[in-house]
């Protein structure tokens, strides 16, 4: 972790820039390390109001407060068993919790449940993961030796079997400098940076790039269809970077099922110095309710004090995952019990 988010001074140069782990994208400010630190930095969340769509639910169902260009249902993203919903050009963009919540389900199904080109993506990973050869190649200092076109093939099978396969991808390159996905004349170009790795996390350096590349696919994923005019989009639900909410919500599932699913023993997504850094930077001002639902609610403060400052009605499993419908469903039942 110390590496992930140690310190640049000064206006980093060109130079610097390419030596600096992908997460930091070249920040020039110092992300804290120590508990004390980190506890400091994240303290406004113990009074920083909750606006995701449980806590401020009702905002979300009165659509027109929430967004001045677009009527917002969560009905437009159904997960069918067997099938992938069709993002629709009337439909987007999405409400990006929505779009969160959706993305989760899709991949999180029973595997009988998959659609069929997302099990042939999974079975695709499940084989090239297994193959002692091409993860030996990826788990090298420099990696460059690994065929730019598999690596083009692994990219868009991730996003086939995680984002619905709509995340644009036509090239892959290794390429000193930030790892990330843009668009260059109507082409869409996946860039890694093929010898950065940190020696201090437990991952190796293979699962480390694939959770680099899932980092992306996820960030992009939301910038390319989360609505960006909804209230608290651009602070809170998705932030300028894409990184927001949104981003810890499917982030923290992949983490979670994305492993077991890839025959992975671990995929790490960086969220915690990802949090940490957008934080810092004022991209992020995640609640305690949030910090709860991404499992960091220990970085802030003792146990006991978070738990006199959430509300005891709402328990981190009725979130994640669970559509807006179930929430109020569960919401009006626990009201009538009180």
């Amino acid at each position: 972790m110390k590496a992930l988010i140690s310190a640049l001074s000064g206006t980093p140069s060109d130079k610097d820039l390419d030596k600096a782990p992908d997460i930091l994208r070249g920040r020039p400010t110092f992300a804290p390390q120590s508990k004390s630190e980190i506890r400091d930095l994240l303290k406004p969340a113990l009074s920083t109001p909750c606006t995701c769509d449980h806590c401020a639910s009702m905002d979300y169902i009165d659509h027109w407060s929430l967004c001045d260009s677009k009527k917002h249902l969560f009905e437009d993203l159904q997960i069918p068993p067997r099938r992938r919903p069709l993002f629709r050009d009337d439909r987007r963009p999405f409400n990006a919790l929505y779009l969160a919540r959706a993305t989760v389900k899709y991949f999180a199904r029973r595997v009988d449940r998959l659609e069929a080109s997302q099990q042939t993506a999974i079975e695709y990973l499940q084989t090239m993961f297994g193959d002692e050869a091409f993860i030996e190649a990826l788990d090298m200092d420099d990696c460059r030796n690994v065929d730019q076109g598999l690596m083009l093939e692994i990219v868009k099978n991730l996003a086939r079997a995680f984002f619905f396969d709509e995340v644009k991808i036509d090239q892959f390159r290794w390429k000193e400098g930030y790892s990330r996905l843009v668009e260059k004349k109507g082409v869409w170009m996946f860039t890694l940076h093929p010898t950065a790795f940190d020696t201090e996390v437990p991952s190796s350096k293979a699962t480390q790039r694939i959770g680099t590349i899932l980092h992306e696919l996820t960030r992009m994923f939301l910038l390319m269809n989360a609505c960006q005019t909804c209230t608290w989009a651009s602070k809170d639900n998705v932030n300028t970077l894409g990184r927001g909410r949104a981003w810890h919500i499917i982030a923290k599932a992949i983490e979670e099922i994305g492993s077991g699913l890839l025959h992975l023993e671990h995929i790490d997504l960086r969220r915690q110095a990802s949090l940490l850094v957008d934080v810092q930077d004022g991209l992020d001002h995640p609640s305690l309710h949030d910090l709860r639902i991404y499992a960091f609610e220990y970085l802030v403060t003792v146990k006991h004090e978070v738990e006199d400052r959430l509300p005891a009605k709402y328990e981190p499993e009725d979130l994640l995952g669970a559509d807006l419908e179930d929430m109020l469903t569960l919401k009006t039942a626990r009201d009538d019990d009180d």
